[in-house]
């Protein structure tokens, strides 16, 4: 295999590495730099996501706690 010649190795890469460039352009968003308010804007969006989950996740620990207090009656001290 070593000793074979390949002739239309060269035209084939060409073609594919045109394809691979094209395909990343338009699959891939160009870098933008942020404002300063746009910046501030996407850390707002980030905390307030971050809020939400920890309200969720306080809701389910209280109803837990409820319901530990709730069985915590059927136990003499």
């Amino acid at each position: 295999m070593a000793g074979k010649k390949r002739t239309s190795a060269p035209a084939e890469q060409t073609q594919p590495s045109e394809e691979a460039q094209s395909q990343e352009s338009t699959g891939r968003k160009r870098w933008v730099k942020l404002t300063p308010r746009d910046h501030v804007l996407k850390q707002i969006e980030a905390q307030e996501t971050l809020v939400e989950g920890l309200r969720k996740q306080l809701e389910k620990e209280e109803k837990t706690l409820q319901g530990m207090q709730k069985a915590k009656e059927f136990f003499p001290e």
